[in-house]
């Protein structure tokens, strides 16, 4: 569920930020790229769980 929502405000700011920055990217395109900073963001959230795990075990 978390991930949704998460993944919902990020497809949001790309809309509200991009623009302002002056990139044109369209709605499917910051699907898309939502989708692959959500993608990043489990990958990462994952490793760093399991480095943490056997550090501290």
């Amino acid at each position: 569920m978390l991930q949704g929502v998460d993944y919902a405000l990020a497809v949001a700011t790309q809309l509200a930020v991009f623009p302002a920055f002056g990139l044109c990217v369209g709605v499917a395109e910051n699907f898309g790229l939502g989708l692959i900073f959500a993608a990043v963001s489990l990958i990462r959230d994952y490793a760093l769980r399991r480095l943490f795990n056997r550090w501290i075990l």
